[in-house]
């Protein structure tokens, strides 16, 4: 959210709900970390953490507490983190997709996503925080939000890092959104080819 207490306030109930539901999915050996950000990122639960530190890890999003929200930074260090994960790995974003005070740029963001061999399932939660923030009217600040390039922003990562985007206008629409994930992440496969000649130019290779 970023500068505006109530939408925080929306956003961190809503973090809380969608994320929670992910451990519903989860098999006995999957492990995860649980990052959350406002200023600045937070583990909340690493790797090598038990499964019960996992099934309260939720508990204690609450409300962020800084005024600013800097989704680029917070993305770009985890994805930074990710890269000393040689298993089958994944990032889940559970965001408004909303940025106010990063010093990383979304190019920069969007260039490591790209090359960082680790697919963003972004959740988008614009259409729901927006559906819940109506009752402050067409008055409040948040009401002049760019909602849609937020939303365009979290589309444009997730295909980048050959990850999926979903839009969430429902909770309902939770459990849904983590099978398939869960179901591509289980079927995915990557395939990769090195020539063995050094040539840069020339023909088509048959492969």
């Amino acid at each position: 959210g970023g500068r505006y207490h109530k939408l925080n306030e929306v956003i961190g109930g809503e973090d809380r709900q969608v994320g929670s539901q992910l451990l519903d999915v989860l098999g006995h050996d999957d492990k995860i970390a649980v990052f959350k950000y406002d200023g600045k990122l937070e583990t909340v639960v690493d790797f090598n953490q038990g499964h019960e530190a996992i099934d309260r890890a939720f508990d204690p999003l609450g409300t962020p507490g800084f005024s600013e929200t800097n989704f680029y930074d917070a993305l770009l260090e985890t994805l930074n983190r990710m890269r000393d994960v040689s298993v089958r790995k994944a990032v889940i974003v559970v965001s408004s997709g909303l940025d106010t005070f990063s010093k990383a740029t979304f190019q920069q963001v969007l260039e490591a996503a790209q090359n960082s061999a680790t697919p963003v399932y972004t959740i988008g939660l614009g259409p729901l925080i927006q559906s819940e923030s109506a009752v402050y009217g067409a008055t409040a600040p948040f009401a002049r939000i760019d909602w849609s390039s937020a939303k365009k922003q979290l589309e444009m990562l997730a295909k980048a890092s050959g990850g999926r985007a979903y839009v969430l206008d429902s909770s309902v629409g939770v459990p849904a959104i983590y099978d398939d994930i869960m179901e591509n992440l289980r079927v995915r496969y990557v395939i990769s080819y090195v020539s063995s000649n050094d040539a840069t130019s020339g023909p088509s290779r048959q492969i």
